[in-house]
């Protein structure tokens, strides 16, 4: 059984075919593996940009509401008198403080 210049031409193709095939895929494995950190790292931090946004505007939303109190206590004495009465629990000189058990003043 001879075998022909056409045959082993063409078993040359196939095997450089894999090997540049099997290059292909390692480098490709290659590059996966470097990148897969960068963009699981890349995830992670868009969360954690998300949540941050989230917080800033919770943040906001309570400075505006903080700009309200304070402006109504500096604005109305009255304001100012009640909140000292009742989540500070003062009270003026000359007034008579009665305690009642089992409830919670303040």
């Amino acid at each position: 059984m001879a075998v022909k210049f056409s045959d082993i031409s063409f078993n040359l193709k196939v095997i450089d075919l894999l090997r540049i095939s099997l290059i292909i895929i390692l480098v490709l494995t290659v590059i996966f593996f470097l990148l897969l950190p960068s963009y699981t790292k890349l995830k992670e931090l868009k969360y954690q940009k998300k949540a941050i946004e989230a917080e800033i505007k919770q943040l906001r939303k309570d400075l505006i509401h903080l700009k309200q109190e304070n402006k109504r206590l500096s604005d109305s004495s009255f304001y100012s008198e009640k909140v000292l009465r009742d989540k500070l629990g003062l009270s003026r000189r000359g007034d008579v403080v009665i305690e009642v058990e089992g409830q919670n003043v303040h």
